[in-house]
């Protein structure tokens, strides 16, 4: 729902029966691509163009960087898993210079943080979760969510784009937490100030 000029969906997969209510799917989107499926929803970006195509490396998520001149890539895929795609995805926007959040997700009663990252800062998704020091924010549960309780989430990484937008810090940054969908807060501790690296202004 942002206004933005263009964002392309990149997803090779179908709607099926346990996409309904957990996600934003309807029994008539059964047996679609997903990525059609959600293109053809109403929006105020300007542009939004389905690819029906699987990242099965770092070759292949540059080149569609590289033909959709992409410049922020926003993590929403678990396959094969997510923190290998979290790992790719990083490895890919340094190499191409662009910035991307990383959005794991959500299992039982909490909604992971949104990080945002800049490429090529000493602040990256690698460095943060196996260098960085601090005590992490972790929830092991089991079971899924309805989508409808992520609005959270959502509503975070729209702040997070549209602050990098307009050259603002982004919200959140360099904080590790969860939300906790029992008191609708989120709980997140700080674990780097800036750091060398960053563009100028964070």
């Amino acid at each position: 729902m942002l206004p933005l000029e263009c964002i392309v969906l990149l997803d090779k997969d179908f709607v099926d029966d346990t996409n309904i209510c957990r996600q934003d799917y309807y029994p008539d989107d059964v047996g679609k691509r997903k990525v059609d499926v959600l293109a053809s929803r109403p929006s105020y970006v300007e542009s939004v163009i389905p690819v029906f195509q699987f990242i099965d490396g770092q070759d292949s998520l540059a080149d569609v960087i590289g033909k959709y001149c992409i410049n922020l890539v926003v993590q929403a895929a678990d396959v094969p898993s997510t923190a290998g795609m979290a790992r790719l995805i990083n490895m890919v926007c340094d190499r191409c210079g662009v910035p991307y959040i990383i959005n794991p997700g959500y299992t039982g009663g909490a909604i992971s943080l949104p990080e945002f990252f800049y490429p090529n800062c000493g602040y990256g998704y690698v460095s943060s979760h196996l260098s960085v020091k601090g005590r992490r924010l972790l929830q092991f549960q089991k079971g899924k969510l309805s989508f409808r309780l992520c609005s959270q989430l959502s509503c975070l990484v729209a702040q997070q784009v549209d602050d990098y937008m307009y050259h603002r810090v982004p919200k959140r940054y360099g904080e590790k937490g969860y939300f906790d969908t029992g008191d609708f807060t989120w709980h997140t501790e700080r674990v780097t100030e800036r750091v060398k690296g960053e563009p100028a202004g964070v």
